[in-house]
C-alpha cells in the first residue's frame, strides 16, 4: 500500500458485493457492491473496469473502489475485448482500438 492507495491482488465476489485484496492476499477491508445490470470486466493493480448494462458504458474506478468519473461509451458493435496493466482494449466493428485508464483514446489501433 503507498498512502492512501493499496494495489490490487484479487476481487472475490460475495452475492453482490465484490471485496478487495490486496497483492499479499490480504483483505484491504475496501469493497464495492455490484448491482443488478452492473458486469465487472476486469481490474489491473490500480484499476477497476466495470459494465453498465443498461446504460452502455464501461466506468473505471480506482484501486479502493471509487468511481473516478472516467468512462468509455459502448454500444451493440462495441465492447471491452480486453484488459492490460495500461490500456483497455475495445472492439468495434473490424478494429481494436486503445484506450487509457482515463477513458480516452489514444490513437492507436489494430485492423482485424
Amino acid at each position: 500500500m503507498i498512502g492512501n492507495r493499496i494495489k490490487i491482488g484479487d476481487l472475490r465476489k460475495e452475492r453482490n458485493i465484490v471485496r478487495i485484496f490486496d497483492t499479499e492476499g490480504r483483505n484491504s477491508g475496501r469493497y464495492f457492491t455490484l448491482n443488478p445490470g452492473h458486469e465487472l470486466v476486469g481490474f489491473t493493480q490500480d484499476h477497476i473496469v466495470i459494465i453498465f448494462t443498461g446504460l452502455n458504458v464501461a466506468r473505471i474506478y480506482d484501486s479502493n473502489g471509487r468511481d473516478t468519473g472516467k468512462y468509455i461509451s459502448l454500444s451493440s458493435d462495441r465492447y471491452i475485448k480486453g484488459i492490460s496493466q495500461m490500456l483497455i482494449l475495445v472492439k468495434e466493428r473490424n478494429v481494436t482500438k486503445y484506450y487509457d485508464f482515463s477513458g480516452r483514446y489514444t490513437g492507436k489501433y489494430i485492423t482485424n
